[in-house]
C-alpha cells in the first residue's frame, strides 16, 4: 500500500510541473515554417507580415502567455485603428509565472500606449510602443 501510495505522490508531483516553453523566432516567414501561429498564442489580428524578432513565452498549465515583436511604425500605426485603447491603470500586468525578466517587464510597465483585445472569452492586453516599433501582448 505505501508503495502504491508513493507512486500516486510521485506522479501527482511531476504532474504539477508547468509547462512552460519560450519561442524566439526571427520574423515571420520562420514562425509560419515552425506553425506558431497555428497554436492561438498571438490573436490573428496581430499576425503581421513584416513581424521581426518575435519572442512568445507561454505556460500551458495556468494558460497565461507574453509576446513581444517588432513591426515598422506605418504597420502600428495602422494596427491602432483596429485596437480600442484603454487606460494604463486598467491594465494588469503580465502574469508573475511566466517568469519574465525585470528588462521586459519595465519595458512593458513603460509603454506610452496600452489596448485591449477580448478574444475566445479571454481579453488580451496589448501595449504598442511606435518610438521602438514593438507590440507587446498577454493576457
Amino acid at each position: 500500500m505505501k508503495k502504491y501510495l508513493s507512486v500516486i505522490f510521485l506522479t501527482t508531483l511531476f504532474s504539477c510541473v508547468y509547462d512552460s516553453t519560450t519561442y524566439k523566432i526571427t520574423d515571420y516567414e520562420y514562425a509560419i515554417k515552425g506553425k506558431l501561429f497555428e497554436k492561438g498564442w498571438i490573436p490573428n489580428l496581430l499576425i503581421n507580415k513584416k513581424m521581426e524578432n518575435i519572442y512568445l513565452k507561454t505556460n500551458v498549465d495556468t494558460n497565461n502567455f507574453f509576446f513581444t515583436y517588432n513591426i515598422p511604425r506605418t504597420q502600428i500605426q495602422q494596427l491602432k485603428l483596429n485596437l480600442k485603447p484603454v487606460k494604463k491603470d486598467d491594465i494588469k500586468m503580465p502574469n508573475k509565472n511566466l517568469n519574465l525578466s525585470t528588462k521586459i517587464l519595465n519595458e512593458v510597465k513603460n509603454t506610452p500606449e496600452y489596448f485591449l483585445i477580448i478574444e475566445k472569452n479571454d481579453s488580451i492586453k496589448i501595449g504598442l510602443d511606435i518610438n521602438k516599433s514593438l507590440v507587446y501582448g498577454w493576457n
